[in-house]
């Protein structure tokens, strides 16, 4: 979970000032999200409810409805997608109509959550790094920055 101050641009025009708050993770013992067997409302409530709760009881009731939630679905979602595109296409349905149930702001389903390509992927893993670094805008040195090498379960 991250938080930036409603005035994001410190007069530069940019969002300045990113802070992760903390990480809410979802119960892996069971394993990825694909291997959810039976995909319906209650199998992807029972999935993520455990962060959801976490991640959710921190934000003031004041702030919810104004606070966006994105899932971006990578390289194990990708490779799955390519072998069953109904089971995927159902999962990403199902967890669109959770999240549609959490009190966020979520005005757009079909783009926050969805299946990310690698680039993307990528890019998101090196922003994410050099804010939270201090790099991009602390630093304001964009060339000394650090490199992201992401080696994780499906990606090599």
């Amino acid at each position: 979970m991250i938080r930036w101050p409603a005035d994001k641009s410190d007069g530069l025009g940019s969002t300045s000032r990113i802070t992760q708050l903390k990480t809410c993770d979802v119960n892996t013992t069971r394993g990825p999200i694909t291997s959810i067997n039976v995909t319906n409302e209650n199998s992807v409530r029972d999935y993520f409810s455990t962060a959801m709760t976490d991640c959710t009881i921190d934000i003031p009731d004041i702030r919810k409805s104004r606070t966006l939630i994105f899932l971006g679905g990578t390289a194990g979602l990708r490779i799955r997608n390519l072998t069953d595109p109904d089971y995927v296409t159902t999962l990403l349905q199902q967890t669109r109509a959770y999240f549609g149930t959490l009190g966020l702001l979520f005005r757009s389903p079909e783009n926050q959550v969805r299946i990310i390509d690698g680039s993307e992927e990528g890019l998101s893993g090196w922003i994410t790094t050099n804010i939270l670094t201090g790099e991009l805008f602390e630093n304001n040195q964009p060339l000394q920055t650090y490199g992201v090498f992401d080696m994780g379960g499906m990606i090599i």
